[in-house]
């Protein structure tokens, strides 16, 4: 997995290439966040990966119910979309 951000004024967007397939991933796109919480919003653009793992779904839902920040998923996969709309994810997250 590969990331690149783009930082503006009150959000950040997480450019993701590859696969998000383990605790490595997943702590490295935490660390990015959470150095981040001052921004309001929080833009995922993931364009390999066609699942995400619990564990980041689990702290993006954490940043948008405690934290009252807003999540934005672009996903480039079809399989991404329809999962997090099957997880009813989309009820939290503005899935693209």
């Amino acid at each position: 997995m590969d990331t690149q951000t783009n930082l503006g004024t009150t959000n950040i967007t997480i450019k993701v290439d590859g696969h998000i397939t383990g605790i490595d991933e997943v702590m490295t796109l935490k660390n990015i966040i959470s150095a981040n919480m001052h921004l309001e919003t929080f833009e995922l653009d993931i364009k390999d990966a066609f699942v995400i793992p619990s564990a980041l779904i689990g702290f993006l839902v954490k940043i948008v119910n405690q934290e009252n920040k807003r999540v934005i998923i672009n996903a480039s996969k079809s399989e991404l979309k329809n999962l997090l709309r099957d997880l009813n994810l989309d009820q939290i997250f503005l899935i693209r």
